[in-house]
């Protein structure tokens, strides 16, 4: 199953929940659609945030981040994993990806 717009728009509202004090109008995460970073291998959602706080996407806990989002945003985190792809950005990728990793 693949990740779905409204999951990586939730994603993307937990990352906007845990940092509020860096959030202006020019400098906030963004959701970007099948990224291609370099070496890595296109992911079909990524949250990039160059501007962000130094190694956020490597701090991130998307476990810690469903408490400080609510409603539909909290619902739509479960079934997702996360994995830093550099220190300013993250893939969003679903669960069973990472249980085939496992396997």
């Amino acid at each position: 199953m693949a990740v779905t717009r409204e999951q990586a728009e939730a994603v993307l509202a937990a990352v906007r929940a845990t940092h509020p004090a860096y959030l202006t109008d020019t400098r906030s995460p963004e959701l970007i659609e099948n990224w291609d970073w370099l070496e890595s291998a296109p992911t079909r959602w990524a949250i990039v945030w160059e501007e962000g706080p130094d190694d956020w996407s490597i701090r991130f806990d998307l476990d810690d981040a469903k408490a400080r989002v609510n409603g539909i945003h909290a619902a739509n985190l479960d079934g997702i994993w996360i994995e830093p792809v550099t220190y300013w950005s993250i893939s969003v990728c679903p669960l069973h990806y990472l249980n085939q990793a496992d396997a």
